[in-house]
């Protein structure tokens, strides 16, 4: 669990401060959230995906971001 979230993690963080370069506001929510913020110890949740909340219209310039990270 360590290695895989830690992986994810750092994708995530990665493709965070892009949106935020693109204009494009975010929630991390569920899983993801509290395995950074409420576990002590991160490899304690498993991670298999990432739920982010955002407005309608910024979803165009979400998945080009995501796109030029490689995620589809």
């Amino acid at each position: 669990n360590a290695h895989r979230n830690l992986i994810i993690l750092r994708a995530l963080e990665a493709v965070l401060a892009d949106l935020d370069r693109a204009g494009v506001p975010v929630i991390v929510l569920k899983g993801t959230a509290l395995a950074a913020t409420i576990y002590r110890n991160f490899a304690v949740r498993p991670l298999m995906d990432v739920d982010v909340l955002m407005r309608r219209e910024h979803l165009a310039a979400a998945l080009a971001v995501a796109a030029r990270h490689g995620f589809h």
